[in-house]
């Protein structure tokens, strides 16, 4: 597998497949500015991986849940080269992170959630770092 990680510091860096990579590179260097970006991973139904760039210039509400309680929290960094290192989310920190609580007009305590639809840049790949 194509996909290493390693320790370096305070943070787990993550090196995708060289044909992610400079996909992400192009992406980002249309765009000017590293910082603003945040990486999600995820795994499709046909178990091919799912990159997405997500750019967090402009925060919505439900991005601001996000950005404190998983963003600044986490310890993964997407290496995208020597001087860029993007937060890199996971599915699951969105489904079983603890967004807090809130009192339903019924009277119930509800979890909050957050729904993330993306319309951005991502990018489908194998773990032989295929392209699709």
């Amino acid at each position: 597998m194509n996909l290493s990680v390693s320790a370096q510091s305070k943070y787990i860096i993550y090196d995708l497949p060289e044909g992610v990579t400079d996909k992400v590179k192009e992406y980002i260097k249309e765009n000017k500015n590293c910082s603003r970006f945040v990486a999600k991973l995820s795994v499709n139904a046909d178990m091919n991986y799912v990159l997405s760039i997500i750019d967090n210039s402009e925060p919505l509400d439900a991005d601001n849940l996000i950005n404190e309680k998983i963003m600044k929290r986490t310890n993964r960094r997407l290496r995208v080269n020597e001087n860029c290192f993007l937060p890199l989310l996971f599915e699951e920190d969105l489904i079983f992170t603890d967004f807090g609580r809130e009192k339903q007009s019924d009277g119930r305590i509800a979890r909050k959630r957050i729904l993330f639809n993306f319309d951005g840049f991502t990018i489908t790949f194998d773990k032989l770092g295929r392209i699709y």
